[in-house]
């Protein structure tokens, strides 16, 4: 994998990342905060974040290979 395709993929995480942060926050996160305490809504948003980033970061490496085959 070349540095400008590395460069890419992580650009790509990133812009993703911030869009999915976002999100979460806005509509998830903020509706919490009347039924829940500050520390569970951390304990379940660090889980939420965890589990988002691993599924974020797999799929945009499977992504990038099956790019990569194609050409």
């Amino acid at each position: 994998m070349t540095d400008k395709v590395i460069h890419q993929k992580v650009l790509l995480n990133q812009i993703i990342g911030l869009i999915i942060g976002y999100l979460v926050t806005r509509f998830i996160t903020l509706g919490m905060v009347s039924y829940f305490t500050p520390d569970q809504i951390a304990i379940f948003v660090t889980i939420l974040f965890f589990i988002f980033s691993y599924l974020r970061m797999y799929s945009i490496d499977w992504f990038f290979k099956y790019i990569l085959k194609k050409v």
